[in-house]
């Protein structure tokens, strides 16, 4: 590894599991010190984010647990807290906090929907608007968002509104925090997870391109 993160405090929601678990452990493995928040828990009951702090500290990095959620003001604040109380500062944000939902318009339910658009969209909402008060003291920061090619490509209803409403919300802060030295830049990433089981494949097609497959580990 480079290090090039050394000094830097960085904060991942979702960070449990998948790829949010991938950048949790990088970010560490390059020298930032990592909050990892996230509400879920493990198949044996143990919490998701306890697991991914446990390895980054076995590994010699540095890391705590948040159990914020993000789908509230309290929640969102609540993380960002983690990062100030322990490092006195934040200085990356990756948003990764995410559903699967996948209903189609004529099952999905009121209840399904707002969740889905709660955890995407708010869920980006209320740790950047926790977050950027610090990054603009320190005229410092970088804000990552985490989109979807269903964006554009879904043909479930909840799970294609919220990814696009996620792009939108990206472009509004890149657009007004460039002036404090805040960059705002989104993914759109692919790989094998729990709650996708297929992703875009490690090789490529005859025109260099991936294809859809049963590869890619959010590691890769």
């Amino acid at each position: 590894m480079t290090n090039k993160l050394e000094g830097k405090v960085a904060v991942v929601t979702g960070g449990g599991g998948g790829i949010g678990r991938g950048i949790s452990l990088l970010a560490a493995k390059e020298g930032a010190k990592v909050v990892v928040a996230d509400v879920g828990k493990r198949p044996d009951g143990t919490k998701a984010a306890d697991s991914v702090v446990q390895e980054i500290v076995r590994a010699g990095g540095s890391a705590v647990a948040s159990y914020g959620d993000v789908t509230t003001m309290a929640g969102g604040a609540s993380i960002i807290k983690a990062a100030i109380d322990n490092w006195g500062r934040v200085d990356i944000l990756v948003c990764c906090a995410g559903t699967s939902e996948r209903t189609s318009i004529f099952d999905v339910t009121e209840e399904q929907f707002d969740r889905t658009i709660a955890v995407h969209i708010k869920g980006h909402f209320t740790v950047a608007k926790a977050a950027v008060p610090h990054m603009a003291k320190q005229r410092f920061g970088r804000i990552i968002t985490v989109t979807s090619r269903g964006a554009f490509t879904s043909i479930r209803p909840a799970y294609g509104t919220a990814k696009a409403g996620v792009m939108g919300f990206t472009f509004a802060l890149a657009n007004e925090l460039e002036p404090y030295g805040i960059t705002v830049n989104s993914l759109s990433p692919s790989a094998v997870t729990p709650q996708f089981t297929t992703a875009l494949d490690k090789r490529s097609g005859n025109d260099g391109m991936p294809r859809l497959g049963l590869s890619g580990d959010p590691e890769y």
